[in-house]
């Protein structure tokens, strides 16, 4: 039968310093040559129009990403590159990617910098997104949470959940910013929104624990609900919980033990650490 050790600190809410689990510390577009704001982000088909370009740099994105979905670095690095090379932001945030996890080229955070920051300063939300982490992790740059927030912001206003997210986890913990639980579920509403799983998780958290906001059970299983619908294994982790100790849901020990077992296989090691016991 499946029991939890305390009740006191039940649900799993990002933290500045666990980035596995709550900052997401880096993210691949998948979204053609289009920042998530649906604005287009390639300087050739701004400044010239050529439509032959524009396809030339979408098939080198597109191409790129399916080399990166399938572990082959170094035909993602050379596609990424050519797509930045013509002016692509999103092709250079995604070679920002390679470098700063050390795919299919040498870990390198200066050159990681470098491209996330054109590509921000090109009006890319997820680049300025990832250039705050770089900011929040301290590398390739010195530590500094006032940046990271800044460029979070940008991030967020400009579309991106990841910026969002990230900077109500700024906001939760006091980090750069002042604490505002408040303002943090704020932003993990607007990640929630953009159907970005984490977002949900943080919010219901905070319902759940009523910080900042009224307990509030029944938002909290909806917004666990959606976060594990959205493959998010902390999601996953905390509808379980509500599951076992019946919290807005009749207990149900085995409807728990299955969302464990989801949570676990979508990398949340806290869950396959429950199931270890």
């Amino acid at each position: 039968m499946l029991r939890l050790k305390s009740k006191e600190k039940v649900f799993t809410i990002a933290l500045i310093s666990l980035l596995s689990a709550g900052l997401v510390t880096y993210s691949c577009s998948s979204q053609g040559d289009k920042s998530k704001s649906g604005k287009d982000s390639s300087k050739s088909t701004e400044d010239t129009g050529n439509v032959d370009n524009k396809q030339k740099i979408k098939s080198y994105v597109n191409e790129g990403n399916n080399a990166f979905k399938n572990g082959n670095y170094q035909k993602a690095y050379e596609l990424y590159k050519k797509a930045c090379d013509m002016g692509s932001y999103v092709g250079c945030n995604n070679l920002g990617v390679l470098y700063k996890n050390g795919y299919g080229v040498p870990r390198d955070y200066g050159k990681a910098f470098e491209l996330y920051k054109t590509a921000c300063d090109g009006d890319y939300s997820l680049a300025c997104s990832n250039l705050g982490i770089l900011y929040a992790e301290g590398n390739g740059v010195d530590r500094n949470y006032e940046k990271a927030a800044d460029l979070y912001l940008k991030g967020c206003t400009l579309g991106d959940p990841l910026g969002c997210n990230n900077l109500g986890v700024l906001y939760e913990n006091g980090y750069g910013v002042t604490a505002d639980y408040k303002k943090a579920a704020s932003f993990y509403e607007k990640a929630c929104n953009l159907n970005y799983g984490l977002g949900c998780s943080n919010l219901g958290a905070l319902y759940a624990t009523g910080r900042g906001l009224t307990k509030d059970f029944n938002k909290a299983l909806e917004l666990f609900t959606k976060a594990c619908d959205l493959n998010d294994g902390q999601g996953c982790f905390n509808l379980a919980i509500m599951y076992s100790n019946g919290y807005a849901v009749q207990k149900d020990y085995d409807k728990a033990r299955q969302l464990l077992d989801k949570s676990c296989s979508l990398g949340f090691q806290r869950a396959c650490e429950s199931l270890s016991k």
